[in-house]
């Protein structure tokens, strides 16, 4: 078992500050390597008035370079918000700075807000989610493709290739668990949903992992909220 610390870089109520935040998680993240935890993740939205991190990659990069052994990921990257192709890059480079650590949890976002801002409808949401996996996992292969869909067309190859970058499938449905096993990926649950609820979608999550062939690949990410406090 493993342990992670998510940070939501927010600056309640207005973002005056959030640039502080923000450098403020670069060195909270250092002090979690040496502290012994696992890994360091961080959220995206959008058009939060608390300045709540709409971009990752950058702050994620910023980590890798001060760290040496943590994975780096988020939890999640709203993967169908953007071109599956610029997020693979993205990530990638990312993944060469921190030499392999990267763990990249993409979801399928459900904020009507943000399907606006980025000029997209929520109607097709889920088919246009798997097409940017597929392609993303084409992506990082290293190797040259050809692909078209409903929702993306490309041809080409991605340089560089990241160098052991996981992806990881954030849901809150037996739909979204299925659809995680089926792409071999790991499943980062939620932190609002009761432990009950949680256990029935890891029994869905690990039957259709079984149906797939794809156990050896799939694992659980158990996401809960925990507060810390001096005594």
């Amino acid at each position: 078992m493993k342990f992670g610390v998510l940070f939501r870089v927010q600056d309640p109520p207005a973002g005056e500050n959030i640039g502080q935040r923000m450098r403020e998680t670069i060195e909270a993240a250092t002090v979690a390597e040496e502290a012994g935890f696992d890994g360091v993740f961080l959220p995206e939205h959008h058009m939060m008035p608390d300045g709540y991190l709409p971009n990752p990659f950058p702050l994620m990069g910023a980590i890798a370079a001060r760290t040496e052994r943590v994975h780096i990921g988020t939890t999640v990257h709203l993967l169908s918000f953007y071109n599956p192709i610029q997020t693979a890059e993205a990530a990638a480079v990312v993944d060469q700075i921190a030499g392999g650590r990267v763990r990249l949890g993409v979801g399928l976002g459900n904020f009507e807000p943000e399907f606006e801002l980025m000029g997209l409808e929520k109607k097709g949401q889920a088919r246009r989610f798997a097409e940017a996996i597929e392609l993303l996992q084409l992506a990082w292969s290293g190797e040259e493709f050809d692909y078209e869909g409903e929702f993306y067309k490309s041809k080409g190859k991605v340089a560089p290739a990241p160098l052991d970058a996981k992806l990881w499938i954030g849901a809150m449905s037996d739909v979204g668990v299925t659809r995680a096993a089926k792409f071999g990926c790991a499943w980062p649950t939620d932190p609002i949903h009761n432990i009950a609820v949680i256990e029935r979608w890891a029994e869905q999550y690990r039957n259709a992992a079984r149906e797939y062939g794809t156990e050896s690949d799939t694992s659980i990410v158990l996401l809960r909220d925990a507060y810390g406090f001096e005594d």
